[in-house]
């Protein structure tokens, strides 16, 4: 019965996206990396160099490759629009996520804790932000579960694969695969060494494998860590945990479940021998937490500890509802179904309810989202103003473009603060501006230049206090004289400055 609850369930989540692809994919940085896929498709995939943002000076490309050679090639041999290369990877990391987290708890764990695990796995906003971005981290979120099957099942060439495959994704998720697999080896070491003898070996190949990635693809690493810079990684990445933050990360009913979950795993099975599935699936989660609370002031803990999360809440549940139908097998199935279609209602339609400045309010989880957006034909909502599923499918960006496109010369450089709608603009209008994103490895000397030289031209800002004085810094007097001359485009700001 609850395999047909998962497939129901999965089903109509997946027809919901389906039904809003065009409104996909999402998150700011989106436009980065289809900007640099287009880069590679169209000067080689060894081409470094950014030539697309931080007019006129550019920079060294520094992030790891493997997402934008995917975008370069899918450009190079179908000519499809970078916004339905985008369509197309998300569409498969959705698939391939939902799948691996199924199948993964379904095989070990039973049908119960798989549709629950499901559930759970799309009830976080800022998760499926992510999870539905053109993002590195997305598709090694993707790959994740197929990994660890892959892993238990010694599949030991497939694990070196898509070991090596994330450090050619992502500057920090890979370090999370191998803490995983070495805590499991070590506390599986007894009844299976094996594990360890492997998992060191494919830890040597895959950074081996990875030296071209180091050396030369990713030539300004370094460049983050530099305490002088504007942005330095260091700093955030070590910043103060916000406890307070993590806590108002997940709806009351998640955390309940995962409380329940972890006393299933730790103490209500404390005294038996724990099989390896569970082993993996505690040293996941407890890797993952600690990762996701402890670095960048626990600012990627909603976007990152429900990977595992979502799991250890499905066994959760599976615990609860064991609990509920062991003393009336006659009412099994009618427990059953009370406590999935409770566990559907609480979770899939409203993640959360907070107070704001205009009262109660209700933030949307991804199923309610999504049902939302096909009813009254309004872009997905989000908590936060500016991601893309807020300003790429609204019509003022349409009009913005236009705008461009028809009174802003090719070889103006366009000054904006906004990196991810600088972005944008270079993608669908090939007009250069003089911002972008990942902003940590552009040079000292290049941003003062760019900065001192905001003296005329087009300036495009939101209707923002805050972003207006980003742009406009070192160069009030240009805001203040010039205010009256502003064209106002929805939410858009242009001024020229002659």
């Amino acid at each position: 019965m609850m395999d047909m609850w998962a497939l129901s369930f999965g089903g109509i989540f997946i027809a919901e996206f389906f039904l809003n692809i065009l409104r996909y994919p999402t998150e700011l940085d989106t436009t980065y990396h289809l900007l640099m896929g287009k880069i590679l498709s169209q000067h080689g995939l060894l081409f470094r160099h950014d030539i697309l943002e931080f007019a006129p000076y550019g920079r060294y490309l520094g992030y790891p490759p493997l997402l934008h050679w995917m975008i370069a090639c899918l450009r190079m041999v179908s000519s499809l629009d970078f916004f339905v290369i985008a369509r197309i990877i998300v569409s498969f990391q959705v698939i391939l996520f939902l799948a691996g987290i199924w199948y993964f708890a379904r095989r070990y764990f039973g049908p119960c804790a798989a549709f629950a695990a499901l559930v759970f796995s799309v009830s976080v906003s800022d998760f499926w932000w992510w999870q539905t971005s053109v993002a590195p981290v997305a598709l090694a979120h993707a790959f994740f579960w197929p990994a660890i099957i892959l892993f238990l099942k010694k599949r030991w060439p497939w694990v070196l694969l898509l070991t090596t495959a994330s450090f050619y994704l992502h500057m920090g998720f890979p370090y999370i695969m191998i803490s995983i697999m070495a805590v499991f080896s070590i506390w599986q070491f007894k009844e299976d060494r094996i594990y360890a003898v492997r998992t060191a070996q494919i830890v040597i190949a895959a950074l081996l494998l990875s030296l071209p990635q180091f050396l030369y693809f990713s030539k300004g690493y370094l460049s983050i860590f530099d305490p002088a810079a504007r942005r330095a990684m260091a700093p955030a990445l070590f910043s103060g945990v916000q406890l307070g933050f993590v806590a108002k990360s997940l709806s009351v009913i998640f955390w309940a479940f995962i409380i329940i979950g972890i006393y299933d795993l730790l103490i209500r099975r404390a005294r038996g021998i724990r099989t390896k599935e569970e082993r993996i699936v505690i040293a996941s989660f407890f890797v993952l937490s600690l990762s996701s609370i402890f670095f960048y002031g626990s600012t990627r803990f909603h976007s990152q500890f429900p990977l595992a999360g979502a799991l250890v809440a499905g066994i959760g549940f599976k615990s609860l509802a064991e609990f509920f139908t062991k003393r009336s097998a006659h009412l099994q199935k009618t427990k059953l179904a009370v406590l999935s279609i409770l566990l559907l209602i609480t979770s899939s339609f409203v993640e959360k309810v907070y107070i704001s400045d205009v009262g109660c309010r209700a933030m949307l989880a991804p199923f309610g989202n999504q049902i939302n957006s096909i009813v009254t034909g309004s872009p997905l909502a989000s908590k936060h103003p500016y991601r893309i599923q807020d300003f790429l499918y609204r019509k003022d960006a349409d009009y913005l473009t236009d705008y461009i496109r028809t009174n802003i010369p090719k070889d103006e450089i366009i000054h904006m603060s906004n990196g991810a709608l600088a972005c944008y603009i270079t993608l669908v209008t090939e007009r250069l501006t003089d911002w972008g994103m990942f902003w940590e490895y552009l040079s000292e000397d290049s941003m003062r230049k760019i900065i001192a030289g905001r003296t005329r031209g087009y300036f495009i800002f939101q209707d923002d206090k805050y972003e207006a004085g980003l742009l406009f810094s070192g160069h009030e007097e240009l805001f203040e004289k010039q205010g009256d001359r502003i064209i106002r485009i929805g939410r858009y700001r242009i001024l020229r400055v002659p």
